[in-house]
């Protein structure tokens, strides 16, 4: 028999954010911190982009998919980790832990 209160619920977000403004993206962050349980997580893959850029490929890669999320989104860009971090903050979790994937890559897990 299961064990209900181990039970995790997470809400997983993949290349999705980027294309949406701060005001959306803090809109979203919350309707999913009121869907969770106590327990529950939210986990963002997206790229980050570094605060001091080496120029590397990976990291051109980023600005470049900047620089078509201002041209093809009303409000999207590419963010920061401080920028995620004051999202998350802002729609009520505690902070976030982002994990590096590949290139700039991360996947930021938020806490309720």
């Amino acid at each position: 028999m299961k064990n209900i209160d181990r039970i995790i619920e997470i809400i997983i977000f993949q290349f999705t954010l980027h294309a949406w403004s701060d005001e959306h993206c803090v809109t979203i962050l919350k309707n999913c911190y009121s869907a969770l349980p106590d327990n529950g997580k939210v986990i963002i893959v997206e790229r980050i982009l570094p605060v001091n850029p080496e120029a590397t490929p990976a990291s051109q890669g980023v600005f470049d998919v900047d620089l078509i999320m201002l041209l093809q989104t009303p409000g999207g860009k590419q963010r920061t980790k401080k920028e995620f971090e004051a999202l998350s903050i802002e729609a009520g979790f505690s902070g976030l832990k982002a994990t590096h994937v590949f290139a700039n890559t991360w996947a930021t897990e938020l806490k309720k």
